[in-house]
């Protein structure tokens, strides 16, 4: 039974793996509805030769209102996306540039519009988790595997697209970011799963660390 109990925590915590075989999993990700009661689905896709997006919006009705797909030259997966007050999609995930996963955004207009992609300079991280306000734009996270450990690292874009802030949090072990949230103030609260010690071991803890709209840490509890 330990040794299940092992393999399952495993394959829930462990971070992607940098193969690029990771991007052939395809499928879409959760439905979320907009204000206007559309319904805006992301899924990854392999045809054999390229990896690309799918990002579609359906309305009340299941009929198409646009369909749109992000193929580049990157490597490239999505893994969460949320919508703010106005309809705008934000999509979130990993690039691999020269081997090294990045935190990777991208926004859509509510009318399928791609307004613009980043990637996030710090290496070796991948994002599970978005929160988008209306006024102050997109905050993305996930968690880190590099030269420094493994923290998770949160970071911060203007709706325009522009880099604000980023920070790197870690706990002891491995961390895990989990969620995130922002208030009316664009201070952001990140909830961390930290794991000491070997995989099965049962040593974690919870924490919550707040940073305020210009990426000062300001309290872990």
């Amino acid at each position: 039974m330990r040794l299940l109990y092992i393999l399952i925590l495993a394959a829930i915590t462990a971070p992607l793996a940098l193969a690029s075989g990771d991007f052939r999993q395809g499928g879409g990700l959760t439905t979320v509805y907009d204000r206007s009661g559309n319904a805006i689905t992301v899924a990854n896709r392999y045809d054999g030769d390229r990896y690309f997006v799918d990002v579609v919006s359906a309305n009340r009705d299941g009929s198409t209102n646009w369909t749109q797909t992000h193929s580049d030259a990157n490597l490239e997966r999505a893994n969460t996306f949320a919508t703010d007050i106005n309809g705008n999609i934000y999509v979130a995930g990993v690039r691999l540039i020269n081997g090294d996963k990045h935190l990777w955004i991208m926004k859509y207009s509510v009318d399928g519009v791609l307004q613009w992609e980043q990637a996030d300079d710090y290496r070796g991280c991948t994002a599970f988790t978005i929160a988008v306000t209306d006024t102050h734009g997109a905050w993305v996270g996930g968690s880190c595997m590099n030269s420094d450990g493994h923290p998770v690292r949160v970071v911060h874009y203007s709706g325009a697209g522009d880099f604000a802030w980023g920070q790197q949090y870690d706990g002891g072990g491995r961390n895990y970011l989990r969620s995130l949230s922002v208030d009316f103030g664009g201070r952001v609260s990140a909830a961390v799963e930290v794991a000491r010690g070997t995989l099965g071991d049962g040593n974690s803890f919870a924490s919550t660390v707040v940073y305020d709209r210009n990426g000062a840490q300001v309290t872990v509890y």
